[in-house]
């Protein structure tokens, strides 16, 4: 999380004596942290977790409830461990292995071993809406595939690039019909063959370096009567900031102390236009 704490989840029933079904917070020393109460916890293992900006946690993996909850594969807890929900993903996954990242817009992509979310057929990659289903927007044609068959080859990692696009590493061979050998780039925001998105240089922020309080940013002479979504990455390309502006700019963005001394790259996004800087915190 931002704010130094850790959150793990993994196969673990119990942490320092004390049962945590399979998911626990730790303060930035180390002890478990008492207001993230998950009750029983997941019934089975957990393969991955991802902290939003908000403090909310989603998770993935081979359980099929949540504190006694059904929440087949993957669940969004919010921020004191309790189910969210308002995330639900009807019949979940249907595969054994998953990993989650967010992309450029702070959207959550899945990806690993399924052929499905919530029954409907998506080869083991999709991006949920904000309310846990798959987003029919994410077109992956017939999806990951190894040696033509539609068959499950696990996609193993994945990481998103400064320029939105994203590498996935797996067992598969090819990618909605494309010949790829276990490592492929998918254009943003959606897949193999879709356009990249325009790029502009055009962007001015200050201070720089600033505070965590705030910055300004302006991009003259675009993204006029849209929303605007803003993205923070850190130098290792996490993304830890986001928000969303209408109007033509400037615009002022509230960090709110929420960004750590350091580098960082903003990226705007508007329909299919982007821009990006960076820019410096100091204490």
């Amino acid at each position: 999380a931002n704010d130094g704490r850790i959150v793990l989840g993994g196969t673990f029933d119990d942490w320092n004596d004390q049962p945590v079904g399979r998911i626990i917070r730790l303060l930035a020393n180390g002890d478990a942290d008492p207001a993230f109460n998950t009750g029983s916890g997941f019934d089975d293992m957990v393969h991955g977790v991802l902290v939003q900006p908000d403090g909310r946690v989603v998770a993935t993996g081979s359980f099929a409830s949540f504190n006694g909850i059904a929440r087949n594969g993957i669940a969004r807890l919010n921020v004191d461990g309790s189910l969210d929900t308002s995330f639900d993903p009807g019949t979940g996954l249907d595969g054994a292995w998953s990993t989650l990242l967010h992309d450029m817009d702070g959207n959550v992509i899945v990806a690993g071993a399924f052929t499905t979310v919530d029954g409907q057929p998506m080869s083991n990659i999709a991006r949920l809406t904000t309310t846990g289903g798959s987003d029919p927007n994410f077109t992956i044609g017939s999806g990951f595939t190894r040696n033509g068959h539609a068959i499950i080859p696990a996609v193993k990692d994945m990481a998103v690039l400064p320029n939105g696009q994203l590498i996935a590493a797996g067992a598969f061979t090819g990618f909605n019909g494309v010949g790829r050998n276990r490592l492929l780039r998918l254009f943003a925001p959606t897949s193999v063959g879709v356009s990249e998105v325009q790029t502009t240089t055009d962007i001015a922020l200050w201070p720089n370096p600033c505070t965590s309080s705030g910055l300004s940013v302006s991009a003259p002479g675009l993204f006029h009567g849209t929303v605007m979504r803003f993205t923070v990455a850190d130098a290792s390309g996490r993304i830890v900031w986001q928000h969303s502006a209408t109007g033509a700019g400037p615009w002022d963005l509230p960090l709110d102390g929420s960004l750590a001394t350091g580098s960082y790259q903003l990226v705007l996004r508007a329909d299919d236009e982007m821009a990006r800087t960076t820019f410096v915190v100091q204490p």
